[in-house]
């Protein structure tokens, strides 16, 4: 699905409104007021994979508006969320050094963690006995830290 992402939050495009282009023009139309757009939230997701249903809405100033940018996301059912991140943490949190017996030291964090992609933020690996940890950057870029 295309939306829109300003300072980093996913907005459903206004109804009558598809592109960039004619979101540039509707900004420009109301610049006098206030617009409520509709926000895919983050909490219980990482982007970009959203679980359908869980959307907010605010008040943006498009005065305030200097960049935007359209992107594609992935929204899912919540059932079908949970398989894929259950299914990835059976294979993929097994590998991580902190990985324990009764699973994955994120615990309830995992949701805000592991990617659908199979990336996530605290992932650290054991090799040749040195630990390497994966760190988000405010961009969404993994950054190796040794």
């Amino acid at each position: 699905m295309k939306v829109l992402e300003i300072d980093y939050d996913k907005y459903i495009y206004p109804d009558g409104i598809s592109t960039p282009e004619a979101f540039g023009a509707y900004l420009l139309a109301h610049s006098g007021r206030f617009i409520e757009m509709r926000y895919f939230s983050g909490d219980n997701c990482v982007a970009p994979y959203y679980i359908e249903g869980e959307t907010g809405s605010k008040f943006i100033n498009p005065a305030m508006v200097s960049v935007f940018r359209e992107c594609e996301v992935t929204v899912l059912s919540r059932g079908e969320y949970d398989r894929r991140l259950a299914d990835l943490e059976k294979n993929r949190c097994v590998h991580c050094a902190k990985y324990k017996m009764n699973g994955c030291e994120c615990g309830d964090n995992i949701r805000d963690n592991l990617c659908l992609d199979g990336k996530c933020w605290h992932f650290a690996a054991d090799v040749d006995g040195a630990e390497y940890f994966f760190e988000k950057t405010i961009d969404n870029r993994l950054l190796l830290m040794v």
